[in-house]
């Protein structure tokens, strides 16, 4: 169920990118996937960072790549873009779907904490929600820059996926990268 409402978080979000966008540009940004990852690295470099602790999973569309653990199975740290060889989207997890509300409130912490430590104030706040058959996922993006925060609930209604979740993702990403 994680991958799927990953793969829908990040359509959600790429709609809320487009309407904000303020501060430094983004090659002033970065995000901690177990190391630094700044938009514009080179795919060779950015997947050579990430295979020494990280299993790659190829994504569906385009050249997309899953972040999971090499240990647990299913456990998803984030994802990574690439387009023209370059690095254009980055995308953290903080949570992993199953937290309690008090672990849940403390990743949230950390996120904003960290935006916080990056000077990121001045921000942009959005919601959305989208409904299909078999799935309902609400978000709420702050949207500082080039750099987002999103914080959803995904309710699986049917299938094999059934069931709920929370997530909350910091992502960077370039104009291509959305």
């Amino acid at each position: 169920m994680k991958r799927w409402s990953i793969l829908a978080l990040l359509f959600v979000s790429s709609l809320a990118w487009s309407q904000a966008r303020s501060g430094p540009s983004a090659a002033s940004d970065s995000i901690w996937l177990g190391t630094e990852l700044r938009l514009g690295q080179s795919k060779d470099d950015v997947m050579a960072r990430l295979a020494e602790q990280y299993k790659l999973v190829k994504g569906p569309e385009g050249d997309s790549w899953m972040v999971e653990s090499k240990d647990k199975p299913l456990v998803v740290y984030g994802q990574v873009l690439f387009e023209k060889g370059k690095l254009s989207l980055v995308v953290r997890d903080w949570t992993s779907g199953d937290e309690d509300s008090f672990a849940f409130v403390q990743a949230l912490h950390g996120a904003l904490q960290q935006f916080g430590k990056e000077g990121k104030r001045i921000c942009q706040v959005s919601t959305s929600t989208t409904r299909t058959p078999v799935m309902e996922q609400r978000s709420i993006t702050m949207s500082c820059g080039f750099k987002n925060l999103v914080i959803s609930t995904t309710d699986m209604l049917s299938g094999e996926g059934k069931g709920r979740s929370t997530d909350i993702q910091e992502l960077l990403a370039s104009e291509g990268g959305r």
